[in-house]
């Protein structure tokens, strides 16, 4: 399974702590292997354990999927299993979706 949050450049490194969070907590009880991808435009953002980092300040991932503070869920066979955002904690949409 896959995540993939796409942060807006305000308070990113706050998200990506709470992503960290998230797959320290939800990663070990996950019945199949968890990958964790960070999207954003903001620069000089830490390197977090278990969240891989993609860089988007050309906007090409903001212009497919839309504007940033969205966060989807990958099943293992590529469908979605689910989309949160704009609003709120990360973690608690991860964990509602």
């Amino acid at each position: 399974m896959c995540s993939f949050a796409h942060l807006g450049e305000e308070g990113a490194s706050v998200k990506i702590a709470d992503l960290e969070a998230w797959k320290r907590e939800i990663g070990p009880r996950s019945k199949c292997q968890l990958r964790v991808v960070a999207i954003t435009a903001a620069n000089g953002l830490p390197d977090p354990e278990g969240v891989a980092s993609l860089d988007d300040r050309k906007g090409g991932f903001a212009a497919a999927y839309g504007p940033p503070d969205l966060t989807f869920l990958i099943r293992p066979d590529g469908m979605s299993a689910g989309a949160a955002g704009r609003g709120g904690s990360l973690v608690s949409s991860l964990i509602s979706t």
